[in-house]
């Protein structure tokens, strides 16, 4: 599961080049451990990174307490800044 919450203001982001206020946050990020190591949280964040392009969202941010999955993250082309990881959305990279 996941959902996109639309952000008024990313102040964590600010400094990124090109910064749009066309943004948004991934949260809520979470696949049940019976379900994991099937590549259903890459279609998932496939689907929810597409839909938000399609919307007009250019500066993406999502928040990870699960280390583990920073991998999947960065094969989309998510940056780790600070405690959140960044995708400048024209950027996505397909898996």
């Amino acid at each position: 599961m996941c959902a996109l919450e639309v952000k008024d203001n990313l102040p964590q982001i600010i400094v990124c080049e090109s910064y749009s206020d066309r943004s948004a946050e991934l949260v809520s990020v979470y696949t049940s451990p019976k379900y994991r190591g099937k590549g259903y949280m890459q279609l998932l964040l496939d689907n929810f990174l597409d839909f938000a392009i399609k919307q007009g969202y250019t500066d993406i941010v999502l928040s990870t307490n699960t280390p583990d999955a920073k991998h999947i993250y960065e094969k989309f082309g998510f940056q780790y800044i600070s405690d959140k990881y960044y995708l400048k959305a024209k950027e996505k990279i397909k898996c």
